[in-house]
């Protein structure tokens, strides 16, 4: 019988090891098989309509509890569109840093200077030199936070931050009419942080030690959530205090929201919509849609 090198006996454990651990890190909620009919079920207590993209912006929506499907109240944020809270306006930022403003139709109405991050009461978030403006495409803007009262802030917690002087705006998602999340980027690649702002003032600044974030979203209890991409694409959430607050360990996720009445989170992967309590690690519902965006609207 013919015998194999020592070392390619080795080299094919080493190969089944690595396959095994990788199958063991695989969170369950994603191992688990993906409903694809009325099967699938929700609790009574959700309501409202999930309403998921894919990557071509194609939108398909499920009336909560009974998952009844519907259209689309309105788009969900895709493809580079940033929509307005009332559907009636989306944004895209443009390669020289500045933002067009379209209608419902996607006509062009506007032209910004500054990139768009996100949308507050009918006025657009826009970062412009480091300062985070509101825009309104009738009337003035209004300087939110500028740059140097954002050093200014970070440097009375300089217990939490290394050369805050170094950090600045990268991305914005309002709760409330007075109340904002925000990505920092210091100069570092793995200087990242996450702050809350109320009435222009820092609440609390959380660091994101080594790790990209984004897709981030603010909801109007003060909880934030975002997108953790390294090693792999995860969503984490902060409570209104900025603590760590439970979610389910789902990888590769694409999407989050937060549901209208702030009880229950919607993150949304390639293939399925997984549904939990806020602060809990146990997964609801599975709905079946997936894609790359997702809102969760009443």
């Amino acid at each position: 019988m013919r015998r194999f090198p020592s070392w390619l006996i080795v080299a094919a454990v080493g190969v089944l090891v690595a396959l095994a651990a990788a199958d063991a890190i695989r969170p369950h909620t994603e191992s688990k098989s993906t409903p694809t009919n009325a099967a699938a079920t929700a609790p009574a207590s959700l309501s409202g309509v999930i309403v998921v993209a894919g990557p071509d912006c194609s939108a398909s929506a499920l009336h909560l509890p009974d998952l009844a499907e519907q259209n689309p109240p309105r788009l969900p944020d895709c493809g580079g569109l940033l929509w307005s809270q009332d559907g009636s306006l989306a944004a895209r930022c443009t390669p020289d840093n500045g933002s067009l403003v379209l209608t419902a139709d996607l006509e062009f109405t506007a032209r910004a200077a500054g990139c768009a991050f996100g949308w507050r009461d009918g006025s657009l978030s826009l970062v412009r030199r480091g300062d985070l403006v509101l825009w309104r495409r009738r009337g003035g803007e209004r300087t939110v936070v500028t740059r140097a009262q954002l050093i200014q802030q970070l440097k009375g917690r300089a217990e939490r931050l290394e050369r805050p002087e170094s950090y600045r705006f990268v991305d914005v998602s309002w709760g409330d009419d007075s109340s904002f999340a925000a990505i920092l980027q210091g100069d570092r690649p793995w200087e990242t942080a996450i702050a809350r702002f109320t009435n222009r003032t820092l609440d609390w600044v959380v660091p994101v030690f080594g790790s990209h974030a984004d897709r981030l979203r603010a909801d109007a209890g003060g909880r934030v959530a975002f997108a953790r991409t390294v090693p792999i694409s995860q969503f984490r959430a902060l409570d209104a205090r900025g603590r760590e607050l439970n979610l389910p360990g789902i990888a590769n996720a694409n999407a989050f929201a937060w549901s209208p009445d702030g009880k229950w989170v919607a993150i949304t992967t390639r293939t399925t919509t997984f549904v939990a309590p806020v602060g809990k690690t146990d997964v609801a519902a599975q709905l079946p849609l997936g894609g790359e965006s997702v809102e969760w609207l009443p």
